[in-house]
């Protein structure tokens, strides 16, 4: 679907494009983390720099709607998966804000011993 919105878009249909993006979303709760790369690759690629803003700040805060509401309403619990990431923090917005903020590594860096600095 994220081919087809970057098609669509290329194209001038940005209702269809509107629509793809729409799917896309519905289908996971992490496909959000794709319409986050779409929006980059609109305001790099394409120049739409405030557009590509748009879509993916409003993608990082579905993905956090969806973890802190929508997910633990239908599972009766909190989502389970956000244990993986807890040296970033406690919380979603702390595990993201240490992730762009930590990047640079040193002494006062959370991330585990055993990881490999190749991603970071």
């Amino acid at each position: 679907m994220i081919i087809a919105a970057a098609l669509a878009f290329d194209a001038g249909r940005y209702a269809w494009c509107a629509v793809a993006l729409a799917l896309t979303l519905a289908c996971r709760e992490d496909a959000t983390i794709v319409v986050i790369g779409f929006g980059i690759w609109l305001a790099v690629a394409r120049g739409r720099w405030r557009l590509g803003a748009v879509i993916a700040v409003a993608s990082v805060l579905l993905l956090a709607f969806d973890l802190k509401y929508v997910l633990p309403l239908f599972r009766g619990e909190p989502y389970p998966h956000l244990h993986r990431y807890a040296y970033l923090g406690s919380s979603l917005g702390r595990c993201c804000s240490t992730s762009w903020c930590v990047r640079g590594g040193g002494s006062s860096s959370p991330r585990p011993a055993a990881s490999s600095s190749i991603f970071w």
